[in-house]
């Protein structure tokens, strides 16, 4: 397993937890893209991401201000994967968003 990055206090993440659909169709490739763009953007500081094997996950991704996670939300690429989402990736899916408050971990 690779290092986790602890976050300094102020940093902003969007926490997005989803159960998939069955259903593949494109998921994996404009997941893909959507991340090497987000890698670009100005504002991203990271990300970690799981999921299960009963469809059930989970992204937390961090930024250095709530306006670069608005940006994100309003790239045009992500536009079309959210409607694609709600029609065809997702059974359900939830967003939540906040700033890290404390901020600690441990390295082995």
């Amino acid at each position: 397993m690779s290092d986790m990055t602890v976050y300094p206090v102020g940093t902003w993440f969007a926490v997005f937890a989803s159960i998939r659909t069955a259903a593949d169709n494109g998921y994996y490739e404009t997941n893909d893209s959507l991340l090497e763009h987000l890698r670009t953007m100005s504002g991203y500081l990271g990300h970690e991401s799981a999921r299960g094997d009963d469809r059930r996950g989970i992204t937390v991704a961090y930024f250095d201000s709530d306006e670069s996670i608005r940006e994100f939300r309003e790239l045009g690429s992500h536009r079309d994967a959210q409607k694609r989402g709600r029609s065809e990736w997702y059974e359900t899916y939830s967003i939540h968003v906040g700033q890290v408050t404390r901020s600690y971990g441990f390295p082995r």
